[in-house]
């Protein structure tokens, strides 16, 4: 059970009478600042020393703090008191929670999603006046206050484990556990309060803001049980979450818009950019009509800024901090010894670096180590001790982040290397052991097309391979990818696999043998016959004939027979086509005619290997598929109509089967 101090108590009737029918934005945070800095001296020295603190770092950055660093880190903790959240929805409760304190960033940023409106209104406003406070709220995952169950890894929120007492003299809970935190005490709030800041700004000794739970969440999310933002029977203008940026604000140390004297005179809120105003604008939802300067209301001789956060307009028409209301939050997080890194939302380091296999030195004595770890460490330290061998290095241990070491003496050696990284939040150590020898200069080959296999004319000697070189010297044609010595050999009259031999293994189905010279027979004549022999394009071969050749015309050749042949080059395959040029569509192309011509001198159950290439022998597209697939695949690809292609089939042994022209 939760108790509330006699003051805030008064406050709440107070404010109950006065709105007795009505929910408003009632934020009593100045009433509490100002008898806070009446009775309790803590707070009014703390305020005072603030003071002196911001105004001194705000003549010395001057406007707009830049974030060439980064954001100001500011850890968050989020505490529901007990029966907000029913057990089994707390973690839908963590997910709601994440989400607003995301959706606060954007709006410290400057990058509400309605943030954009406001350059509607640069005539009166002035160019710059969008405000970017270069702070980041993050829910707190490491160093944990111990008592609560958390670990590393898990968010700084709690559900009815803190205490949810409001000590004499505050207005939100304090507990010390949570000091160097912005808490966010989420409560069911009395009276129609929708939140309070313990004070402009809070003191972070376990203070924070207190915000109802019908106002909390950004509406996005909904928990059954919960009464979040946009639940059934919470407040339908404050449904997006901006209390909890109105609160934080305050405690950050911005007072309301417009200064909380209802006048057009006086302090204000003692912001420059901001304009004086007599309206708080208290559930204010006719933004909508609002497109232009003229469209403004005016209170005090110019146009009044109600969807400034520090105003009370409802939550549909708030989206914006001011420039100088940027730097005045900016100011306090520096003030408060804030930075851009946070041993409670910064994670540890992880730690690496290379090299971590062996370093063999060639050109030069000595090795480069690089950080590698993750994590954004700001501290290293390596140590290098030689466990064997004989060589002695210049150092023994380094503070910088990719430190050089180098052999004065020895040969070679195993090297244990040691790396400790360090952050705000933690370390980690990362050993590795190392051999360290030397070496000869390495003959490196150009590999110009780059296909793995260099070209032996052309070399160079280096201690590692440069770009475009490899150690490999068989390539025959540097210039093309397709011909090296783990190419296919195709009938081509090309020697692709670079073995001195030019279209070995190559079946030619409907070559035409010129047979000119039969030995041991009278008669010389040209004959043409059909042969699956094993031929050489356009060179004289001598074949032993078999009984398996027939000359056309019913000669048959006596099996032994010695005869030569030159043979022509092997011509394309077509199926289907009345093309005149022998080239088919794969439109036109019956699937089971195709199959069943492949079938006549290819085993079904292998598979072949597909390859598409354009009609200047460019690779399109490779891999293996069954026969039936062989058009699907070609389908599959995007293939320009008209133009002409080779589609190139061959067996596991990278055997061709069938080398076709086709067009899309």
């Amino acid at each position: 059970m939760r108790t509330i101090s006699i003051s805030l108590l008064l406050l709440l009737w107070q404010i109950s009478f006065l709105n007795a029918q009505e929910v408003i934005r009632c934020n009593m945070t100045v009433q509490a600042h100002e008898q806070m800095m009446e009775e309790n001296e803590d707070y009014r020295i703390h305020h005072e020393e603030w003071r002196k603190k911001i105004d001194k770092i705000l003549s010395q950055q001057g406007k707009n703090p830049s974030c060439t660093n980064g954001p100001i880190l500011i850890p968050v903790a989020i505490h529901f008191d007990s029966g907000i959240v029913p057990a089994a929805q707390e973690t839908c409760a963590i997910d709601v929670a994440v989400d607003q304190i995301d959706e606060m960033n954007n709006e410290i940023a400057g990058l509400d999603v309605d943030a954009p409106l406001i350059n509607n209104f640069l005539s009166c406003f002035g160019s710059g006046i969008l405000g970017d406070a270069c702070i980041q709220f993050c829910i707190g995952q490491y160093n944990h206050p111990t008592g609560y169950g958390l670990v590393d890894g898990d968010y700084a929120i709690t559900f009815g484990q803190v205490n949810f007492s409001v000590p004499s003299g505050n207005y939100t809970p304090v507990n010390a556990d949570w000091a160097d935190y912005i808490n966010i005490y989420v409560d069911d709030l009395p009276g129609g309060l929708l939140g309070v800041s313990n004070g402009i700004p809070g003191q972070f000794n376990g203070d924070g803001v207190l915000v109802d739970n019908c106002v909390f969440g950004t509406g996005a999310i909904s928990c059954p049980g919960v009464s979040f933002t946009g639940a059934a029977g919470c407040f339908t203008l404050y449904d997006e979450g901006e209390t909890t940026a109105h609160e934080l604000g305050h405690y950050l140390g911005l007072y309301h818009i417009w200064g909380d004297n209802f006048h057009c005179n006086g302090s204000q809120d003692m912001i420059a950019d901001t304009p004086d105003m007599s309206n708080n604008y208290s559930g204010y939802t006719a933004c909508t009509n609002d497109n232009n300067c003229s469209d403004l209301p005016v209170t005090c001789s110019s146009e009044d800024m109600y969807m400034n956060f520090m105003s009370y307009a409802s939550d549909g028409c708030m989206y914006m901090f001011t420039s100088d209301q940027s730097d005045v939050m900016n100011a306090t997080a520096v003030a408060e010894g804030f930075t851009t890194v946070s041993s409670k939302c910064t994670p540890p380091p992880v730690a690496d670096f290379t090299p971590d296999t062996d370093v063999f030195l060639c050109d030069t004595d000595c090795v480069d180590f690089m950080d590698e770890s993750t994590n954004s460490p700001d501290g290293w330290s390596w140590t290098f001790t030689v466990q064997s061998g004989d060589i002695v290095l210049d150092v023994t241990s380094s503070n910088q982040q990719n430190p050089t070491i180098c052999v004065t003496q020895g040969t070679s050696g195993v090297v244990d290397v040691e790396l400790d990284v360090s952050n705000v939040t933690g370390n980690d150590i990362e050993l590795k052991s190392i051999t360290i020898a030397y070496a000869s200069e390495i003959t490196y080959y150009l590999d110009d097309d780059g296909d793995g296999y260099g070209d032996e004319n052309n070399s160079m000697l280096s201690c590692g391979a440069p770009d475009g070189y490899v150690t490999d010297n068989t390539d025959c044609d540097d210039s093309n990818s397709l011909i090296n010595p783990d190419a296919p050999e195709y009938c081509d009259g090309v020697d692709n696999n670079c073995d001195g031999n030019v279209d070995e293994d190559c079946e030619c189905d409907g070559d035409y043998l010129t047979i000119n010279t039969i030995t041991e027979d009278i008669n010389r004549a040209e004959f043409t016959v059909y042969s699956d022999a094993l031929v050489n394009s356009g060179q004289t071969t001598l074949f032993s004939a078999g009984d398996y050749i027939e000359l056309d015309n019913g000669f048959e050749v006596v099996s032994g027979t010695v005869f030569e042949a030159i043979i022509d080059d092997c011509e394309v395959i077509t199926l289907d086509t009345d093309e005149e040029d022998e080239v088919f569509r794969i439109r036109d192309l019956d699937i089971q005619n195709f199959e069943n011509n492949l079938l006549e001198e290819y085993n079904a159950d292998e598979e072949i290997e597909v390859q598409i290439l354009t009609k200047e022998a460019e690779l399109l597209h490779s891999e293996k598929a069954e026969t039936a697939s062989v058009l699907d695949i070609i389908r599959s690809q995007k293939l320009k109509d008209s133009e002409i292609y080779i589609l190139l089939l061959s067996n596991k042994d990278q055997k061709l089967i069938k080398k076709f022209l086709f067009k899309s």
